[in-house]
């Protein structure tokens, strides 16, 4: 998944998003990395933060749409940045297809979200995805998101 790899494009570009997506071996297969800033609600403590974060995954998953395989939250301290890492696969029995081909897709997630240093009502999200059949996946998926996410890096826009 480094963006060095062919076929990246931007999907959406606003002030508090990028999403890149790209097409992988098969017509159906996907992957993305996305950044997007958002609130925080107050928190005080790691495992608040990590309890938020957890509990925030959960309630963005349509269970009627996706089965559950995996979801690990954790503490993730980053470049002195207080962050929680999480990794989810799921079963997707609605994924939308190029192919029209029928059967359910695994989406698999990794994901880090940073309270920002200066203020930490202010999160940075960053998605490492991949959708893809039973068998296709990228053996590599999970070690090209990690290194995305350790390249996160936040600095106050202010300072110069």
């Amino acid at each position: 998944m480094p963006l060095d790899e062919e076929g990246w494009v931007i999907n959406k570009r606003n002030s508090n998003a990028v999403i890149l997506g790209k097409y992988g071996k098969n017509p159906d297969q996907t992957f993305s990395i996305s950044a997007v800033l958002s609130q925080l609600p107050p928190f005080k403590t790691t495992e608040e933060f990590v309890r938020l974060v957890k509990e925030g995954r959960v309630q963005d998953t349509d269970p009627k749409r996706f089965t559950t395989i995996k979801h690990e939250v954790t503490s993730y301290p980053q470049n002195g940045a207080e962050c929680v890492r999480s990794h989810s696969v799921a079963v997707d029995h609605a994924a939308v297809k190029r192919s029209g081909k029928p059967g359910d897709m695994n989406f698999e997630i990794v994901g880090l979200v940073c309270a920002h240093p200066e203020d930490k009502k202010i999160a940075v999200n960053v998605i490492c995805a991949q959708r893809s059949y039973a068998g296709d996946e990228d053996p590599k998926f999970l070690e090209k998101a990690t290194t995305v996410l350790d390249s996160v890096e936040l600095t106050n826009p202010s300072v110069k």
